[in-house]
């Protein structure tokens, strides 16, 4: 939020929506006990899907759970689901599901680059993705990065 304005990108939201949904998925499916190289993995990835699909399960019930009326936040467009700060405690164990999913992806499709480079090449887009859509927040003299 930038003078009352949501600073984002529909392409880019997109593109996070979706390959977080394909790469998920994928490591969700592909947790199996043959497919993993020890047990200890097997157990991270197992605590990491149910902890993400706890922490979605809880805020989405608390999302449809109330009536926000006419509040500003949470409201009827905006419910608790949508707030990013109080989802962080998803982040961790989203990443991991996340870049397993990848490395699944390139596994399985032998495609001929490392899993590692793909994560990046992610990174990297979401990096630049920000620095583009909070240009106007970074040229502000009313900005720290400013002084």
């Amino acid at each position: 939020m930038w003078h009352n304005h949501e600073l984002h990108s529909s392409l880019v939201d997109d593109f996070y929506a979706i390959s977080s949904l394909i790469f998920v998925a994928i490591a969700l499916i592909s947790i199996r006990p043959g497919q993993l190289r020890s047990n200890f993995q097997l157990k991270a990835l197992l605590f990491a899907a149910i902890g993400f699909i706890a922490a979605i399960s809880f805020f989405f019930l608390l999302s449809i759970e109330f009536d926000f009326g006419r509040c500003m936040f949470p409201s009827r467009d905006h419910p608790y689901f949508t707030s990013g700060r109080l989802m962080m405690g998803a982040l961790v164990p989203f990443a991991l599901l996340y870049t397993y999913g990848v490395s699944e992806l390139v596994r399985r499709f032998r495609i001929g680059f490392p899993a590692w480079i793909g994560v990046g090449l992610i990174i990297t887009i979401a990096s630049i993705s920000e620095i583009v859509v909070k240009h106007s927040v970074f040229a502000s003299e009313h900005n720290w990065f400013h002084l």
